[in-house]
């Protein structure tokens, strides 16, 4: 029944349904016009549409036709293609969401990594700024500071670039200030 209603989607006219399964006495008629789709429904019906209308003619003809065994071994295929494409959409369901996990715990991994280097920075900076607080004047503080967060931004931005030649450079801003 709901394929009935399937070709009547593609037919425009109602009728036509009931006369595609008629009787072979309209042969003569059928040499004029089609006996299924009055003509000016024709020009609104695309290929596509026609064709898929045929291969639903010619199924339900082939099911008709078909004996007991051939309907219990037709029922058996379809029941193994539709465990067969449920159990697909289970496994990529699972594997999406194992996918999910591992990026999850990823993104978690390298936060936990960013903050515990931005804590050691952190550290860092607290620890050279105490110590310079002992050392130095407060004006001189502040300048030193600026200076040396300047320089840790970048060295923490290089990739491996010139470490070495920004350290000794602050060190040695730092040491003619001392002496």
């Amino acid at each position: 029944m709901v394929k009935d209603e399937k070709v009547d989607a593609y037919n425009k006219n109602p009728q036509g349904a009931a006369s595609a399964s008629g009787s072979s006495s309209s042969s003569a008629e059928s040499s004029s016009k089609s006996p299924t789709v009055p003509e000016e429904s024709m020009k609104n019906i695309s290929v596509k549409q026609l064709v898929r209308a045929k291969h639903t003619l010619q199924q339900r003809i082939k099911r008709q036709n078909e004996t007991e065994e051939q309907k219990v071994l037709r029922r058996q295929r379809n029941a193994e293609l539709n465990r067969k494409r449920r159990q697909n959409k289970e496994d990529i369901r699972v594997t999406i969401e194992k996918t999910k996990n591992r990026l999850r715990q990823r993104i978690k991994r390298e936060i936990d990594r960013m903050l515990r280097t931005r804590q050691k920075r952190d550290d860092f900076l607290r620890e050279t700024f105490e110590q310079m607080a002992t050392v130095f004047a407060d004006e001189d503080m502040l300048q030193y500071q600026e200076r040396v967060a300047h320089v840790l931004w970048e060295i923490s931005k290089a990739s491996g670039g010139a470490h070495g030649t920004e350290n000794s450079a602050a060190s040695n801003a730092t040491d003619r200030r001392v002496s």
